[in-house]
């Protein structure tokens, strides 16, 4: 059982040095699902209840805006999408995220992550998720200071107010009335 997605998980870098053991019972824990080219995979503001791991594929996560879909990134072969699953309880989608070819993926949960934490795969998981969110947070914190730079704001703080809190404040306003 589970044989085509043991081989596949055994080609990702995260599982090199994973048995095929570890391999099978995650596969029990986060059960391979496929998806369709053009399939919704993830819709923005649903309940957010697991986690995907792409191992075959490529899927685009989208936002809605004022003047339709728009593109914030994408998500290839052996990365994580929809973590915040895995760490906010009841949390909602912030995108919509689509196949862009056929998708072969791990659908991880919460309970999956705790029933497995001893395994060597899960380990592996939470070290690509690890890795995953920094540079997430890296690209982040580059288009905030992008936009700042690129978006003085030129008037004064309020008294009282700090320049710093001022800016951010002014940024995301104008970055929320954007997306709206």
């Amino acid at each position: 059982m589970y044989e085509r997605e043991i081989e596949a998980l055994k080609k990702l870098y995260l599982f090199r040095e994973v048995p095929a053991s570890a391999l099978a019972e995650l596969c029990m824990l986060a059960p391979p699902v496929r998806h369709k080219r053009g399939d919704v995979v993830f819709r923005e503001g649903e309940r957010a209840d697991a986690a995907l791991l792409v191992v075959e594929g490529r899927l685009q996560a989208q936002i809605e805006t004022e003047d339709g879909p728009h593109a914030v990134g994408e998500v290839h072969t052996g990365e994580i999408v929809g973590e915040q699953a895995l760490f906010s309880f009841g949390g909602l989608r912030n995108a919509t995220v689509i196949a862009m070819e056929d998708v072969s993926a791990l659908l991880i949960t919460p309970d999956a992550i705790h029933s497995g934490a001893r395994n060597p795969a899960i380990i592996a998981l939470e070290l690509q998720l690890i890795g995953t969110l920094t540079r997430r947070i890296r690209k982040i914190n580059r288009a905030i200071q992008k936009i700042w730079h690129d978006h003085p704001t030129g008037d004064r703080p309020e008294s009282g107010q700090s320049p710093v809190r001022h800016r951010l404040a002014k940024l995301f306003s104008g970055l929320a009335r954007r997306s709206r």
